[in-house]
């Protein structure tokens, strides 16, 4: 799922904040997060975990699981203070992972089974098989989270977040949550990375980990109505969801194929797609 797993991660806090397990205006000195060297600084550690979620740490440490072009468009250490400033960083999304085991006591992939799979009935989601942590230890302690998710599981938290996060008679993610965390909170307008990263599909705002629609959001979708936000993964993997027309798209990229050369579907083409499928709604 690629980057897919922070808006997966998002909704998984959800259900843990509203029990009080999860309080987002923690700071990471109160919660006890530092990194190898070079450490944060006291000033880096007065990032909460809000800020983590808007990714608007300032905090521009080195971190696992990055593409070329995501540690090459990286600010400078320090040069922003926390909060001030988005920048879409994967130490941010990585030690989000770490916060909410420390916090729950659980991991994120038994947090998501229990929280989001379970209860919308992802019968074939296992934590151990779907999920794996990809630690680069020479450059933060803090590991990726990749999911293996199905196109159909996918839809499925989609449709969640679409209704609000109410699933039949259960509200799964507290209504508060699924509208605080698909608020705008930054311009993530994004032209320094590659036209192969998730960045150079979105074209409006970012939430708590996700991508919102704001003036437009896919490149080239004119048509996608106000409200509606997305999860994105590196080489064509997404989720839109359009919560004015109760719509759910979802497009994969085969991986496989692509490690063996065969040729990705471009986000230009994905968004052609999506425009003539709103299109037809629409008609």
């Amino acid at each position: 799922s690629h980057s897919v797993r922070k808006s997966l991660l998002s909704a998984t806090f959800g259900p843990d904040v509203d029990k009080g397990t999860i309080n987002i205006l923690k700071t990471l000195d109160e919660l006890g997060i530092d990194d190898i060297a070079p450490p944060l600084t006291g000033i880096e550690k007065q990032a909460t975990i809000q800020m983590l979620l808007k990714a608007r740490s300032g905090i521009y440490h080195k971190a696992a699981f990055e593409t070329e072009a995501m540690t090459a468009s990286k600010p400078i250490r320090y040069s922003h203070e926390p909060g001030t400033f988005w920048h879409y960083n994967n130490w941010d999304f990585n030690t989000l992972g770490y916060i909410y085991e420390q916090e729950t006591g659980m991991g994120v992939f038994e947090g998501f089974k229990k929280n989001i799979a379970d209860p919308i009935g992802m019968k074939d989601f296992d934590p151990e098989k779907d999920g794996r942590y990809v630690y680069e230890k020479e450059k933060s302690k803090y590991p990726a989270y990749p999911f293996m998710i199905s196109a159909r599981q996918l839809a499925r938290v989609g449709l969640l977040m679409a209704r609000n996060g109410r699933w039949k008679d259960q509200q799964v993610i507290p209504k508060f949550w699924v509208k605080e965390s698909t608020t705008s909170y930054s311009d993530a307008k994004f032209s320094k990375l590659s036209s192969n990263v998730e960045s150079s599909a979105a074209d409006g705002g970012y939430g708590y980990l996700w991508w919102i629609a704001v003036n437009g959001h896919f490149k080239g979708v004119s048509n996608l109505p106000l409200g509606s936000y997305a999860a994105l993964g590196f080489m064509g993997h997404v989720l839109v969801v359009i919560p004015d027309m109760d719509f759910v798209f979802v497009y994969r990229n085969d991986d496989d194929a692509q490690k063996n050369g065969k040729k990705s579907t471009s986000y230009e083409n994905i968004a052609i797609l999506l425009k003539e499928i709103l299109a037809a709604k629409a008609g």
